[in-house]
């Protein structure tokens, strides 16, 4: 991207923070501002996009516990913002982690924690599998509110069936892609293919021919699979 009618690069830099703010219509004698945001986070973000180089974004310590292991990131140190008080662990944000789960990113620097009070819902997911592997075929749907559980239980069943015969297939939907077709069957291809986002069109196309040409493992055989949204 360029600056309009010249040559000139175009980068942007950014500084977000993570932290308390109060949205608001502010009311002066002279001027009034709608929806006004105020707190110590906008300042900060500020202050952190002044650190920022040209194409970078700069964030705080907060808002890198909330990105676990989704994003690469590089230590900043810790700098004294002005203003503002204590110093500031700054870092900078790098290309986006390719994983197979976003569970599995969230979750990257905390580590799994046991499953804890599902022993009742996590027997019937494991007597399901067990009936698939028999040969009768079983479908699980299993919703329920964000956090309580859904995709621990999940893990706990791919470990507990890691041994087993089995093809794994693993779709992740998400509302912030909602207007992107078949997104989740587009990145599991994109995995498969060892392709990455930044690709053009024609190299995707000829990665895709060049993997579904390439011969992979052993002939094709039916067995049991495990397929999760």
């Amino acid at each position: 991207m360029t600056v309009p009618d010249t040559s000139i690069p175009l980068r942007a830099r950014a500084g977000i923070a993570t932290g308390n703010v109060v949205v608001g219509d502010l009311s002066g004698e002279r001027s009034h501002q709608s929806a006004a945001i105020s707190g110590t986070a906008p300042n900060r973000a500020a202050r952190l996009q002044d650190l920022a180089e040209p194409g970078q974004l700069a964030i705080d310590d907060k808002t890198r516990e909330l990105l676990n292991s989704s994003f690469e990131v590089e230590d900043l140190g810790i700098h004294q913002l002005k203003g503002l008080s204590p110093d500031v662990q700054v870092w900078r944000v790098g290309e986006e982690i390719t994983v197979d789960s976003r569970f599995d990113a969230m979750s990257g620097r905390a580590g799994i924690k046991p499953l804890v009070g599902r022993k009742g819902d996590y027997q019937l997911i494991r007597d399901r599998w067990d009936h698939a592997v028999s040969g009768e075929g079983q479908v699980i749907l299993l919703t329920g509110e964000a956090g309580i559980g859904k995709s621990r239980m999940i893990r706990q069943l791919e470990e507990d069936i890691r041994n087993e015969a089995k093809t794994v297939l693993r779709y992740q939907c998400s509302q912030y892609l909602s207007n992107a077709a078949l997104h989740p069957f587009a990145a599991n291809l994109e995995r498969a293919a060892g392709l990455i986002a930044v690709t053009t069109r024609h190299r995707n196309s000829t990665s895709s021919r060049a993997s579904c040409a390439r011969p992979q493992g052993n002939p094709i055989r039916p067995q049991p699979f495990w397929g999760r949204c």
